[in-house]
């Protein structure tokens, strides 16, 4: 009988087979099902600190349509003073040297960077660039050949007079969506413009005043 149930105990166990004697998972450890959550390092909170990564792609998105030379005169050396990294003062110098007008970059307080920026020389040559700080506001650069519109391609809204673009004078203009914009020469061949948005209108008059040659 003794034998019977031995017997009988084995048959059982071979059946269901040995339990299992894993542990449950522990939170943060890695398993499966962690691996959608976010750890520390993927917080996505938004950092105080200007995102630098998209500043050397205003002069990598320049390779296709031009090719700037490598050694660079010394009236280009203006640019140092240029907010941005050295790959856009190196954008800046190299349209400065490439286009016959007057090319105009912005000297801004701390907290501002490059956000955008392009140029092409065909057709006159323009030139494209953005700026950012921590706060929202922006100023935009529209410089060369880039309007042909009597306009002048500038946001529609009310004339309000005169200000300084850099060391030239240009029309002030208080934009029907809030922001403010600068033309100079509006109309003609080459022409400047320059625009602020979530800026009031004395910043934006003193960003526009300290505006600075490039190449000169």
């Amino acid at each position: 009988m003794q034998g019977t149930v031995v017997a009988l105990c084995l048959a059982i166990v071979t059946a269901c087979g040995t339990p299992s004697t894993a542990s449950p998972p522990v939170p943060g450890s890695g398993g499966p099902a962690a691996s959608g959550s976010p750890t520390a390092g993927d917080s996505t909170t938004p950092s105080d600190e200007p995102d630098l990564s998209a500043e050397p792609s205003v002069a990598t998105s320049l390779e296709p349509e031009v090719s700037p030379s490598s050694s660079l005169p010394a009236s280009a050396h203006s640019a140092v003073d240029c907010t941005g990294n050295d790959k856009n003062r190196d954008f800046f110098a190299d349209i400065a040297v490439s286009v016959s007008w007057t090319v105009y970059c912005a000297v801004l307080p701390d907290g501002w960077v490059v956000d955008a920026g392009s140029y092409r020389l065909a057709s006159g040559g323009k030139l494209d660039i953005g700026y950012r700080n921590r706060a929202g506001a922006r100023l935009e650069l529209h410089e060369g050949a880039f309007c042909s519109d009597l306009a002048g391609c500038s946001p529609p809204g009310s004339e309000i007079g005169e200000a300084p673009f850099g060391d030239r004078t240009g029309t002030l203009i208080s934009a029907e969506d809030g922001s403010w914009a600068l033309v100079v020469d509006a109309g003609k061949a080459v022409s400047w413009l320059a625009i602020g948005r979530s800026l009031d209108d004395e910043s934006f008059r003193g960003l526009a005043a300290d505006l600075i040659r490039v190449g000169d």
